[in-house]
């Protein structure tokens, strides 16, 4: 089972909810003697603006939980948790789910890194 997430910390507690079910899963695997590899993410990771649970199988017993939660996603802050004040948008080329907050953060972040850089049309006026 992967523990790399390519997420914000915000979704952990969704992942945790994750694989509690995936435990009762493969508990009632080996209970019941059933033969077959135990589940397991083989991914975990954010996509356009939301969580996305990637498993070594697919089961339908437990797909709606975990789609569900899948859902959820998009209404909480991938970066902090809170579902207060969150859009799923366009940032800086990326769709991500954040609150106004973060959002911010997550704007101010990427600004700074281009702050002494030279637009193209600066630089050939230079030549």
């Amino acid at each position: 089972m992967t523990d790399y997430y390519e997420c914000g910390d915000g979704w952990i507690p969704l992942i945790e909810e994750a694989k509690t079910i995936i435990a009762k899963y493969n508990k009632k695997l080996k209970n019941e003697h059933l033969a077959g590899e135990p589940l397991e993410f083989v991914q975990i990771k954010e996509k356009w603006g939301g969580l996305c649970l990637y498993l070594n199988y697919y089961v339908p017993e437990i797909a709606d939980q975990i789609h569900e939660l899948e859902g959820k996603s998009l209404d909480i802050c991938e970066q902090c948790g809170t579902n207060k004040n969150v859009k799923r948008d366009w940032t800086h080329g990326w769709i991500m789910t954040l609150c106004d907050k973060c959002r911010e953060e997550e704007l101010e972040r990427f600004n700074s890194r281009f702050k002494n850089t030279k637009s193209i049309d600066e630089n050939s006026n230079n030549n």
